[in-house]
């Protein structure tokens, strides 16, 4: 994903090649961070609906690798599930893309979004629980880490254990 002069791009993609895969032209200068930004959204997105995932059922007793065998044998399934999805399971969020640079991309989008007078709300509300997790002192694990900040209930708290009605099973609270 790269941005710029049409012939500029064609010179320099031989140098791009020696660590990308992939080099796909978008546009002007500028365009390929937008790029980098789209698909930002969508892992931060990805890591946090993870994260919340295995946070309810951890939560609520369930075995989390059968949780995600289940997961990646459907629509959840995804490249974030295949390559993090053991450090949930492990509870093991050292090393990986830091949740700082995560926080850096949704500014990053944020500012986009706004040069644009559009409005992102996933993304705005991902970036506030990224902003959380920092701010507890998480910023240096990575983003996966996000499982820690969902998993301590809203700021102040503790999740409870089993978060349900008293006397009330998980299948009630379910419609059908």
């Amino acid at each position: 994903m790269v941005g710029g002069p049409p012939g500029v791009v064609e010179r320099l993609t031989p140098l791009f090649r020696l660590y990308s895969s992939t080099v796909v032209r978008f546009g002007e200068t500028g365009a390929g961070s937008t790029v980098k930004a789209c698909n930002q959204i969508v892992v931060a997105a990805t890591v946090t609906a993870l994260a919340e995932a295995m946070a309810l059922a951890a939560t609520t007793g369930l075995d989390l690798e059968k949780v995600q065998s289940v997961l990646s044998g459907g629509l959840a399934n995804s490249e974030v599930l295949r390559q993090k999805g053991r450090r949930w399971i492990d509870r093991d969020f050292e090393g990986g893309g830091s949740a700082k640079n995560q926080l850096k991309d949704l500014n990053f989008i944020a500012a986009i979004a706004e040069e644009c007078g559009l409005n992102l709300p996933l993304s705005s509300r991902i970036r506030s629980v990224f902003a959380r997790m920092i701010h507890e002192g998480d910023g240096d694990l990575d983003h996966t880490g996000i499982y820690r900040t969902i998993a301590a209930g809203p700021a102040g708290t503790t999740a409870r254990t089993g978060g349900l009605v008293s006397g009330m099973r998980a299948h009630d609270a379910l419609p059908g």
